[in-house]
């Protein structure tokens, strides 16, 4: 009796520690949000879409209503932009400058809990509204998004480059 009942006692923190660790898993499970990661890609080309769009038509307010606070943007030739402000600063000097068609093409959406990456190609089409030609360009983006508080995705870090070869410099008798 002695025996079984020593060896009951030896087996009683084992089975507590079992209790504590499956009770610990369940409050994890019930802790952590459901995460549909289907419907986040959607929100996120979707939302791109809208941008997108945006931007052809000239429309500063729903482009700027995609960004994060903290938005940082990298653009290529140009210092990097932080915050909200200085990248509306830099929309509106184009918009006010140019006429804007764009073309996204989402090539990939990765969600990782909280952050999300997409990665893509654009093709650009600028037109002077003082008159002139238009230029075009093309090229490849990434972007890191942050969930926000309300489930909502917002930019927070963009890169973008063209794929357009470099021009080389003009010579003095072309700058005439």
């Amino acid at each position: 009796m002695k025996k079984s009942l020593l060896q009951f006692t030896k087996v009683i923190p084992l089975v507590l520690l079992l209790c504590f660790a499956i009770s610990c898993q369940k409050q994890a499970e019930e802790a952590a949000p459901v995460v549909d990661i289907e419907a986040d890609v959607k929100a996120i080309k979707d939302q791109h879409h809208q941008a997108t769009l945006a931007l052809s038509r000239g429309d500063l307010e729903t482009m700027m209503s995609v960004y994060a606070d903290d938005v940082v943007m990298m653009p290529p030739n140009q210092a990097t932009l932080v915050g909200k402000a200085a990248i509306r600063s830099m929309w509106e000097d184009l918009l006010n400058a140019f006429t804007v068609k764009v073309s996204v093409f989402v090539e990939e959406v990765e969600v990782l809990a909280e952050w999300a990456f997409e990665r893509g190609t654009f093709r650009m089409e600028l037109t002077p509204r003082a008159g002139g030609a238009s230029a075009e360009d093309f090229g490849k983006y990434l972007d890191i998004l942050r969930r926000q508080a309300d489930g909502s995705w917002k930019y927070s870090r963009l890169i973008f480059n063209s794929s357009k070869p470099p021009q080389p410099p003009k010579t003095p008798e072309e700058k005439k």
